[in-house]
């Protein structure tokens, strides 16, 4: 609301409402610790209702303060940025690098593919090579897609050539 413009007088009603909620916070924290004397922990206990109760006072006036350094760019601005920012990500391809596979680890995924291939039709599942190597999924998720990426070349260089 401060933002907006509104006045110190327009939230004053706010301020109200903070307040008694901070002193209402400061109570019921505070009560139990009193009531058995132990007087350390009740003050610890105020530290989080007066800073209810402070930003109530201070918080408005600093976003204001805030604001006016800092305006808030115009949506013209804010189109411009946003079809920079589209330019650079179709000018710059992501470059996605693949984590590093030990050696062994993917001959173990290309003959548990391999088997599940023979058994069912269909490629292993990341779920199911996960439970069987005892990996995480996203390593699990690493081998699956180079055990596909291979078979798949290999069946790239198994079709016919065109003539």
């Amino acid at each position: 609301m401060s933002l907006h413009g509104y006045t110190s007088a327009e939230l004053a009603g706010v301020r109200r409402m903070l307040r008694f909620c901070g002193l209402l916070t400061l109570a019921l924290n505070t009560a139990g610790s009193i009531a058995d004397r132990q007087y350390g922990t009740a003050l610890v206990d105020t530290v989080g209702p007066a800073l209810l109760m402070g930003w109530s006072e201070v918080g408005p006036w600093m976003l204001r303060q805030i604001h006016a350094v800092s305006p808030a760019a115009s949506s013209a601005d804010k189109k411009k940025e946003e079809n920079r920012n589209q330019e650079l990500r179709q000018v710059t391809p992501a470059v996605v690098r693949p984590p590093v596979l030990p050696p062994a680890l993917l001959a173990r995924a290309r003959k548990l593919d391999a088997e599940h291939r023979a058994a069912a039709g269909r490629p292993i599942s990341r779920d199911n090579l996960r439970a069987q190597l005892r990996i995480g999924r996203d390593r699990a998720s690493a081998l699956v897609a180079a055990v596909r990426a291979e078979v798949a070349a290999g069946d790239r260089e198994a079709l016919p050539q065109a003539a």
